[in-house]
């Protein structure tokens, strides 16, 4: 099949937008959540991208067991699926976790999808 001047133009116009498109999915990715989100606060809105920075004070499970609830002196943080082993969450320690600000009940969640978007510390 030979292709005429219009088609390789199209062609080669349609692999240019593909690129593009590739090129801001990596980047975008890289970027992580962190970067668009904004600093919790009492004036967070349902749907915010937020992160929240505090030290966990209670942990418990849903009463389907198979979701996490973390108890801060702010906000409730909810993790979606439970917890990985890889992340230590015990009372007294820091947290920094990236989510969705929520309503549950008449309170403010935060809802975190993805283990990666939660870290703790020890206490400085």
């Amino acid at each position: 099949m030979i292709f005429g001047k219009e088609e390789k133009t199209a062609i080669t116009a349609l692999i240019i937008v593909l690129a593009i498109i590739i090129a801001a999915h990596i980047f975008l990715s890289s970027a992580g959540k962190e970067s668009f989100a904004k600093k919790y606060d009492n004036s967070s809105e349902t749907n915010d991208l937020v992160t929240y920075e505090g030290i966990i004070k209670e942990i418990s499970k849903t009463k389907t067991g198979g979701h996490l609830l973390i108890k801060t002196d702010d906000i409730i943080i909810f993790i979606s699926g439970g917890a990985d082993k890889s992340v230590n969450f015990s009372p007294g320690r820091e947290i920094k976790a990236t989510g969705t600000v929520q309503f549950y009940k008449n309170q403010k969640e935060i809802i975190v999808n993805s283990i990666s978007d939660i870290e703790t510390f020890p206490i400085k």
